[in-house]
């Protein structure tokens, strides 16, 4: 079995401790704007943005939790309902949107 030194997932962790989140510098890189295809559905945002970041670098925020851990409960019913209650963007459920019968933004509904 081939072990990595630092598994993908890992490396993101590490990142999420030492990421300097309250960085106001403006920087040229902070407004780059792109889309990728993320768990086939395209994905778009700033690399200025703390979990934009992660989904242009890693393929998303969390991508081991989303792969490993949410696809497969919502894999295993052919109606399955994901609920996102995050305070973010919705980057979770953008990314699940393709695993999940019905997406539910509980953070748009309680701010409406």
């Amino acid at each position: 079995m081939n072990i990595p030194f630092l598994s993908s997932y890992t490396k993101q962790r590490i990142l999420h401790l030492f990421a300097d989140k309250n960085n106001s510098e403006p920087a040229r890189w902070k407004t780059y704007y792109y889309e990728v295809r993320n768990n086939k559905v395209l994905y778009s945002g700033f690399l200025g943005n703390y979990i934009d970041w992660f989904a242009f670098f890693f393929g998303a925020d969390e991508k081991y939790l989303l792969d490993n851990v949410y696809r497969p409960i919502l894999a295993s019913s052919k109606d399955s309902v994901y609920i996102d209650i995050g305070g973010n963007i919705g980057h979770h459920a953008l990314y699940l949107s393709r695993n999940a019968s019905i997406i539910l933004l509980l953070s748009q509904l309680l701010l409406a």
